[in-house]
């Protein structure tokens, strides 16, 4: 990243394959990275929750382990959080790839980009959840007002936090330029697919 991370947060909810070990090597080559292992599954929604809470920097990046940033990511996106104050996140269009690295379809938001008023959001989640992918940069202190990720069940964690947020009277502001990259899989019986739609 043009501007580099002072931590990197994983947090590892209970991998059963050798996640623990690729880890344990990466530490000793990544002076940021904070490493925490959930002592059982706690399921997405209490693990995206536990990593943002122990974030301490005032801007925090969440993303899972098949997104990846290209290198003007945070610069950019902490950028727009600094010049819209009332901005809770930021987020941008993002390229699927497949599970080879081919570019797949983009993700462009049918919004104009730039800064969305409280209002506007929260009438925008009655349609659902209004970003890309789940690569968001966030406040931390507009995490910290809304109490991170209060939730009951274990899915749509992201659509719960972007609805309170707004209802806390924060907006949001979009890029329309794609700086991450979302990982599509395609498993053999479409149990993912499935999956999602269900959620």
């Amino acid at each position: 990243q043009t501007l580099r991370p002072f931590e990197i947060i994983v947090s590892d909810d209970c991998s059963t394959d050798n996640t623990p070990e690729i880890l344990q090597r990466l530490l000793a080559e990544i002076p940021v990275l904070r490493l925490f292992r959930q002592p059982q599954n706690a399921g997405i929604s209490a693990n995206v929750d536990g990593a943002l809470r122990r974030a301490s920097g005032e801007s925090v990046v969440r993303l899972d382990s098949d997104d990846y940033l290209s290198p003007l990511y945070i610069e950019k996106l902490v950028y727009l959080l600094i010049t819209n104050p009332e901005a809770a996140y930021a987020h941008a269009a993002v390229q699927e790839v497949d599970q080879h690295g081919a570019f797949l379809k983009k993700r462009i938001l049918a919004r104009q980009a730039g800064f969305q008023n409280s209002a506007d959001a929260l009438k925008a989640t009655v349609k659902g959840f209004r970003v890309a992918a789940n690569i968001i940069t966030f406040k931390k202190a507009a995490l910290e007002q809304v109490n991170y990720i209060v939730l009951g069940s274990n899915f749509a964690e992201d659509y719960y936090l972007a609805a309170s947020l707004a209802a806390a009277g924060f907006g949001n502001v979009y890029l329309n330029e794609i700086l991450s990259y979302y990982r599509v899989w395609d498993d053999a019986k479409k149990l993912s697919h499935k999956r999602k739609l269900a959620e």
